[in-house]
């Protein structure tokens, strides 16, 4: 059961980081095949293997919910998959404000919030960030 628990959620952390990479590749305007994150299929649920796909199934998760349980699991599991969240704006020399999360001085990683959480799903889009926030 472990096993399987461990390689759903490494699938779940592989769909984040393909998620994340077309939320960044629409903001920078750059070519991309898909219009949307929302066509980036979720890995498939495997009810007899991984305890892990069973409560998303039982809790009825859809795509935002299992962004953001993975989002939240993503610095203590794989946080290079966050890298890209500590962009800075060379505009401002700073971080992009719109990515929400935490960077602090003496931990150099990046901790998501309920911000970065509506960045990925709708960036500047206020239907998707009321929906993720409220």
């Amino acid at each position: 059961m472990a096993k399987s628990n461990i390689e759903f959620i490494e699938n779940e952390i592989n769909w984040l980081s393909r998620v994340i990479e077309q939320r960044f590749s629409l903001l920078f305007n750059k070519e991309t095949k898909l219009k949307s994150i929302f066509e980036i299929q979720a890995p498939i649920l495997d009810f007899n293997k991984s305890k892990y796909a069973q409560i998303i199934q039982n809790l009825k998760f859809g795509f935002i919910e299992r962004i953001a349980l993975i989002l939240t699991l993503a610095p203590y599991i794989k946080n290079s998959v966050l890298s890209d969240f500590i962009t800075i704006n060379k505009r401002y020399s700073n971080r992009f404000l719109e990515f929400g999360g935490v960077a602090g001085k003496n931990y150099k990683n990046f901790i998501p919030t309920g911000e970065t959480l509506a960045f990925i799903i709708g960036h500047n889009n206020f239907r998707n960030n009321f929906q993720v926030l409220f």
